[in-house]
């Protein structure tokens, strides 16, 4: 019969177990009483079966790597490699610690470890206390290992197994070392030897078919995060668009109504009222010119203006002929080719732009250059405004190109000699 002292170290190395899976893993709502209670039991009841006839469980002792990464899958919180790694672990654990005290008793006490029970019962005392304390001792370790890189840190699937790997190596081998240190029978050490290869063999194939099938999952994992977010990103881009074709076609509904109040207005000759309006549409910086011989040179007096306050040096030479152009479409598109221009030399130390208007070969040619300390192409190849609000920004430069495509044009943008050159031509004749 079992002595009382084995029942009672059973029970406390049982407990042992439990504290070391809920030490290593995270606890959760799942981690109840009555499931530390019942594994506990399970635990004592499985160790104390399989000790009873000579106190060395042998190859079953893997059973108890079974009961605590079962535990840990009902009542802990984790990856399943991971629970499977401390499972392992603690394997190595029990041979580690139970065979360097059995060693140890052997040379101090002059003992026969082939019979753990056929012992003194204050030296079998002083090796369960001795067991306690140095698998306590592992746990410890282990725990501030684990403390030390944080809980919540990043697991490596792959390092993992690994350590799964060294686990069932190491403990093997212990198990053949304590198989050749008992007195059994040369025919029943092969017989242990081939089991123990055929364990550690059905071990690592389910080791890696495990491996196999959480890559599995992790790949579905990882596509279905990615379609999820790529279904919200499109979802995103199109709620903006219907927002903004809803704004575009409110515009479009309204503009001729108030074109038409601004004509009734002139025709009652309350102009007052329209120049009150009207101011509510002018930039910042735009005050009207007075007194300028046509819409063109009001548009370059205006820029020649703003260039100023800015601290942009403005050259411009307007000697062309557009007979074929409408006046308004060229002031447009001069007015955005400007702007854009402005608003890229804000950003330079060196401020200047160049403006020519000449006729080409049958076209109008409008050429705008403004200074760059650094290439614009290089970094931006499309021309893709970088400001937040993109629906409302950029329109400038979508505005030229439909203009020279209006007009049977081409439009040409280049870097030279320190200089962003925007060049466009309109048919003219």
């Amino acid at each position: 019969m079992i002595p009382v002292i084995e029942i009672t170290a059973n029970l406390l190395f049982a407990g042992l177990a439990i504290y070391f899976m809920n030490t290593v893993l995270e606890q959760g709502e799942k981690t109840t009483k009555w499931k530390i209670a019942l594994f506990w039991l399970l635990y004592f009841a499985v160790v104390t079966f399989l000790t009873y006839p000579s106190g060395f469980e042998g190859l079953g002792a893997i059973v108890y790597g079974c009961i605590l990464f079962v535990y840990s899958c009902l009542a802990l919180y984790g990856k399943v490699f991971e629970k499977l790694a401390y499972a392992m672990l603690w394997n190595v654990i029990l041979p580690i610690s139970a065979y360097a005290v059995l060693y140890a008793s052997k040379y101090l006490f002059n003992r026969n470890i082939s019979d753990v029970y056929d012992v003194e019962i204050p030296v079998r005392v002083i090796e369960l206390l001795s067991t306690f304390l140095l698998r306590l001792l592992f746990i410890k370790v282990i725990e501030m290992v684990k403390d030390s890189k944080g809980k919540e840190g990043k697991h490596n699937t792959k390092f993992t197994v690994i350590v799964i790997l060294f686990c069932i190596i190491t403990w093997g081998n212990l198990v053949g070392m304590f198989l050749a240190e008992m007195n059994i029978g040369q025919n029943d050490r092969y017989l242990w030897i081939i089991l123990l290869l055929v364990e550690l063999s059905v071990c690592m194939i389910a080791l890696f078919y495990l491996y196999e099938r959480w890559n599995r999952i992790e790949q579905e994992k990882l596509k279905n995060d990615y379609l999820e977010a790529m279904n919200a990103e499109q979802e995103k881009y199109i709620l903006e668009l219907v927002s903004t074709n809803e704004a575009i076609r409110i515009l479009r509904h309204d503009i001729k109504k108030y074109l038409y109040i601004l004509y009734t207005s002139l025709c009652n000759e309350q102009y007052e009222e329209c120049k009150r309006y009207l101011e509510t549409f002018k930039g910042k910086n735009e005050e009207a010119l007075i007194g300028e011989p046509d819409s063109l040179h009001i548009i370059l007096k205006n820029r020649k203006t703003i260039c100023e306050k800015e601290c942009i040096t403005f050259h411009y030479n307007a000697l062309g002929n557009w007979k074929k152009i409408d006046i308004m479409d060229l002031c447009v598109l001069i007015w955005n080719l400007l702007d854009n221009a402005i608003e890229a030399e804000r950003k330079e130390e060196e401020k200047e732009i160049q403006l020519e208007i000449s006729n080409y070969k049958g076209y109008l040619k409008i050429e705008c250059k403004n200074r760059i300390h650094k290439s614009v192409l290089n970094d931006n190849p499309n021309l893709i405004t970088n400001k937040r609000d993109k629906s409302n920004h950029g329109l400038g430069l979508i505005s030229v190109k439909r203009m020279v495509e209006k007009y049977d044009g081409m439009q040409k943008i280049t870097e030279e000699n320190g200089y962003f050159v925007n060049c466009v031509f309109l048919q003219n004749s």
